[in-house]
């Protein structure tokens, strides 16, 4: 058994925001191939297996009416709820998951829809429990020993065992030689007269069928009889009643939303009037297609729905009007295509910030209000981010320009950052992370520097030669802090 454990607790009162991982910061029992970050709040299981969980958070306050929802969400996908009608208690929750293949990550994520704010009346805010289900296999039987030494002779003669049942019966032998015939007797006598008339023969062969006689003419065709006259056309019937004209009705996996639309129903007829009520209706794999108008968001939009896509179009603009993170992508192969997206204020957070695998952001364009002095000084805004270990995430065919930075790649994340067109930022900021850049190019103002790799980041490839990683980027400018 391998004994993996680990239990963490919250000591500490204040507040989580929407889409945030609850922090604990004190490791109460830690055993086996697990680790857990106290900064970021996220737990790394390194060795497949089921896991049981165990958890709450003991809460004062919340500002909305729906209650109050925690979830573990992890980077294969996994979104386990917990919930609670009431601001001020505690909301629970357990669960199982399967790590299939190592490592995965998890944390408990605020999934309500607003600030929460933790008890201060407790000595301990939150508690969470992880156990490992080790089942135990049974393995394959060893080999068989050498057979011991025969013992000494001269023991006792053992009793004679019982007769054995008969054997079959052997095959038959071959027949002998047929004896010679015997001599033929004398015939004997005639019978008397009389005796019974023979069978008649048989009857000869019938003669053959004479020629058959030519056909007669036939007679002459009588004459056709007159047409009967037509009778006359009835009235026609009156004209039934028009039925009821049909509905069409909602289709989860094509929802549609439109700027300052009211009381839909989230077909393209009556489409929805907030991008938060089609994500909530959507069916995994399924689109919501953002209409054209300006979208302004205050609160973050969690997507964690497997193969969901938001669809924008030419006129979709999506404004974010608070110091928010507007998009948190978790789970797998969600893609964000065709948005732009902005904010009316710089805000130090990131437009978009993804955990989990095969995620998409294709054909964006993404920019900042414009920041006095040199960018040194700028407020920390981003276009996007990756938690660490995310699988795959692919970035193409963007315009990311007026930012801080075009995107930050936290450790272990990889992927593809292709044909993109960055411009006035300080360029891409890669955190020990391996991603593929091609056919990147920048525009003007320049970029402080185009692509930074930061300490502790891997040599080789895809980075070395860096002469390479420019020539395939347009001349990127590049800062190796390695």
């Amino acid at each position: 058994m391998s004994n993996i454990a680990l239990q963490i607790e919250r000591t500490t009162a204040g507040s989580v925001v929407d889409g945030a991982n609850v922090i604990f910061e004190t490791v109460v029992y830690s055993s086996g191939n697990i680790s857990y970050n106290d900064i970021t709040g996220i737990i790394t299981f390194n060795e497949p297996g089921r896991y049981f969980l165990n958890w709450w958070v003991a809460t004062q306050s919340i500002a909305s009416a729906c209650g109050v929802v925690f979830s573990l969400s992890s980077s294969q996908g996994d979104f386990l709820d917990g919930n609670s009608p009431s601001k001020l208690g505690v909301v629970p929750g357990v669960g199982i998951i399967d790590v299939v293949a190592s490592p995965v990550t998890l944390s408990l994520v605020n999934a309500s829809d607003a600030l929460v704010y933790y008890s201060a009346i407790v000595p301990v805010t939150a508690t969470l429990v992880i156990i490992e289900d080790d089942i135990p296999e049974i393995g394959p039987t060893g080999a068989t020993g050498a057979t011991g030494a025969t013992g000494a002779g001269g023991g006792a003669t053992g009793d004679t065992g019982p007769t054995g049942a008969t054997g079959a019966t052997g095959v038959t032998g071959d027949t002998g030689s047929t004896g010679a015939t015997g001599a033929i007797g004398d015939t004997g006598p005639t019978g008397a007269p009389g005796g019974a008339t023979g069978n008649t023969g048989s009857t000869g062969e019938t003669g053959s069928t004479g020629p058959t006689g030519a056909t007669g003419s036939t007679g002459p065709t009588g004459p056709t009889g007159a047409t009967g006259a037509t009778g006359p056309t009835g009235a026609t019937g009156e004209t039934g009643a028009t039925g009821a004209t049909g509905t069409f009705e909602p289709n989860p996996f094509a929802v549609y939303v439109q700027a300052g639309a009211v009381g839909g129903n989230g077909t393209q007829a009556s489409p929805f009037g907030t991008i938060q009520q089609g994500v909530a209706a959507v069916s995994p794999t399924g689109t919501v297609h953002i209409l054209g108008g300006t979208y302004p968001v205050t609160s973050t939009i969690t997507i964690n729905k497997a193969g969901v896509t938001l669809k924008g179009y030419p006129s979709t603009v999506i404004q974010l009007q608070a110091a928010v993170i507007l998009f948190l992508v978790t789970g797998s192969g969600i893609t964000i295509d065709g948005l732009t997206i902005t904010s009316d204020n710089p805000y130090a957070v990131e437009f978009i910030q993804l955990a989990g695998t095969n995620h998409k952001l294709v054909n964006n364009v993404i920019f900042g209000p414009p920041q006095a002095g040199p960018s040194t000084g700028w407020v920390v805004n981003r276009g996007f981010l990756t938690q660490g270990n995310v699988v795959n995430l692919i970035a193409q065919n963007n315009i990311l320009y007026s930012l801080r930075q075009p995107a930050y790649f936290n450790p272990n994340s990889t992927g593809h950052i292709v044909n993109n067109v960055v411009y006035n930022s300080r360029g891409f900021v890669v955190d020990q992370a391996i991603f593929v850049f091609s056919g990147n190019s920048w525009g003007s103002p320049e970029n402080a520097v185009d692509i930074a790799l930061l300490v502790g980041t891997i040599t080789g490839p895809p980075y070395d030669p860096l002469t390479d990683l420019s020539a395939n980027n347009s001349d990127a400018s590049i800062s190796d802090q390695r």
